[in-house]
Formats: C-alpha cells, structure tokens, sequence
C-alpha cells in the first residue's frame, strides 16, 4: 500500500473525509429507518399486475377463502399455476413487501423427514389486507372485462367474417 498521507493524495484532510463518511452514514441511516416505518406501516399498491402476479394471487386467494391457514410455498405455487419458479418468487416477494403476503420459513423439524430438499419459506394471503386485495382483484377483473369486450369487433369475430 501507499504511504503517502491521505491528504497529499485526494487534496481533501483525513478529518474532512471522516466527517463526511459519518454524514453519509447518519442520511443512510435515516433512509432506511423511514423507508422501513413506511413498509411496514401501510401496505403499498401492486403496480405490476401482469398475468403471472394474477395467477399467483388468485391461487394463494382462493386457498386462503377455502382455509384461512393455509400456507403455500414456492414450488407448490409454481406447480399450480404453470409458471416457473424464476417467476413465482420474485412476484410472491412483491406481494409480500407491498403487505398482502405473510411469510415464515420452515421450522428445521418440519424438513427433518425430508432431508434431500432446502427448508421451505411459506406464504399466505395477510387477512388484515384481505378486503383491499379482493378489491384490487375485482377492479383488475372488470378492467380486464372491459378492455376485452371494448374491442371493436374482436379478433374472433373478424376472423369468423374473413372467411
């Protein structure tokens, strides 16, 4: 390593550099500590509403109305809908910081009769959110229905009178 001093090398003194590192750290700091309260406090819109966040949240939805603790993980979410587990989890991590997902991993005792497979981190529709997230699923819904019937003849109707 060079010896040269820290202030002959970048121009600015070694205090100088340690004030603004401190600075720095304190603002990091404060952002994390904000950004935290607001997570957890409110839960935040899904602004990516694709089709494999649909399916996700519709499964884990009607699982949820069916028993209220049910859990899902990953995989079995990615077996169900079709969709692979590179989309899956990503989506349910979405879900789960904007609120409407609750997660826990897996006790070590529960994998204990399985030992080929890694512990599993379970999901479940967060019920302090329910009525919000059936809301959201009933106006993506009609969305989807009036974009759908506001097709001016549709694909189908058209190929049907082409020919």
């Amino acid at each position: 390593m060079n010896s040269v001093p820290l202030r002959d090398r970048a121009g600015f003194g070694a205090r100088f550099v340690e004030s603004m590192i401190a600075a720095s750290v304190v603002t990091f700091a404060a952002v994390a500590v904000a950004t935290s309260a607001v997570a957890v406090s409110t839960p935040r819109a899904i602004t990516r509403r694709t089709k494999p966040t649909t399916k996700v949240l519709t499964l884990l939805l009607n699982r949820h109305l069916e028993d209220s603790e049910s859990e899902s993980w990953g995989y079995d979410i990615a077996t169900a809908t079709g969709l692979g587990v590179a989309s899956v989890y990503p989506i349910l991590r979405r879900l789960e910081r904007a609120g409407w997902l609750l997660s826990r991993d897996e006790d070590p005792g529960e994998a204990r009769n399985d030992k080929v497979r890694p512990s599993r981190t379970y999901f479940r529709i967060n019920p302090e959110h329910l009525g919000e997230i059936r809301q959201e699923m009933a106006v993506h819904d009609a969305r989807q229905r009036s974009t759908q019937s506001s097709a001016p003849g549709g694909a189908r109707s058209r190929a049907i009178g082409a020919g």
